[in-house]
């Protein structure tokens, strides 16, 4: 999974797909977990099928957007040429409001990771949130969900970290993932920053995920790993290469690598699903039963 620049260039990625095009003919081992994850018609062959495959400039652009988390080069294209054409729809002082509000959100964050959370940091995380979900059910309602043309490519990437923190809001959470689906299409949202929010609203629900992204606890090892809650999980590799998420297995073992080198696992299943429904309640996810 890559991110585009600042200034992304359409040239430039035009090429980068040639490249990954050019690699393919010269039997290059080194691309074919690439190829094989993001080309969903390889899924599952050898490197010598791979190679074997016809593998057009077409199936390398694919390949390429994917990588960039956009299903199709179409979506790609879209997505650039609205970050670097400034149209008479920018919204300039709306960039920077959510410009300076992610800053804000960041020098929060970093308070909490070094546990600086005192003297009411709490509540006032939570009134930030309830600002953040004032202000996008302010811009969906004009925008809908807002795409590089209303407030640059930087400025859509700080868009999702500041709605996927207004955790503790349901009914937000759900319109937000609302206003991303209605943007795919159009080329205006990253397809992993709709999978992120989807799959833990759905993990909140208590219903299965579509994209494998979240941690339950396993009764069979006794740890919190990646969910086995996956709804269709024999196509869940297909629906993660179009929204540019790397290879389920793959990923799992990275994400199990970092849980155990923090500790992260080691919590008892009682501790888990307190943990777990706690926040559900909260956020009005489920009800008190």
């Amino acid at each position: 999974m890559k991110f585009l620049p600042d200034q992304p260039n359409l040239e430039y990625l035009r090429r980068e797909a040639q490249t990954l095009k050019s690699q393919h003919r010269a039997r290059d081992e080194s691309i074919v977990p690439i190829i094989g994850h993001f080309d969903t018609s390889m899924h599952g062959l050898s490197a010598e099928a791979v190679f074997a495959k016809r593998f057009s400039i077409l199936d390398a652009q694919r390949v390429t957007a994917r990588l960039y988390c956009f299903s199709s080069w179409t979506r790609l294209k879209a997505f650039v040429q609205k970050s670097t054409d400034k149209q008479e729809c920018f919204n300039a002082e709306l960039c920077d409001t959510i410009l300076r509000r992610k800053m804000e959100y960041d020098a929060r964050l970093r308070r909490y990771k070094k546990k600086k959370w005192n003297n009411g940091a709490v509540e006032k995380w939570d009134r930030f949130s309830e600002e953040s979900a004032v202000l996008f059910k302010d811009i969906y309602r004009q925008y809908g969900w807002p795409g590089p043309n209303i407030i640059g490519r930087k400025a859509v990437e700080a868009s999702f970290y500041l709605t996927g923190g207004v955790t503790y809001d349901s009914k937000f959470q759900q319109l937000t993932i609302k206003m991303m689906k209605n943007a795919l299409p159009k080329g205006d949202c990253f397809g992993s920053f709709y999978a992120s929010l989807l799959d833990r609203y759905l993990s909140l629900t208590y219903q299965p995920t579509m994209f494998g992204i979240m941690c339950d606890y396993n009764m069979k090892t006794g740890r919190v790993e990646p969910t086995q809650d996956i709804a269709d999980i024999e196509n869940v590799n297909i629906r993660r290469a179009e929204v540019g998420l790397p290879d389920l297995a793959a990923s799992n073992k990275e994400l199990i690598e970092y849980l155990t080198k923090r500790g992260l696992h080691q919590r008892d299943q009682d501790d888990w699903e307190n943990y777990k429904r706690k926040e559900a309640l909260k956020g009005g996810y489920i009800q008190h039963a």
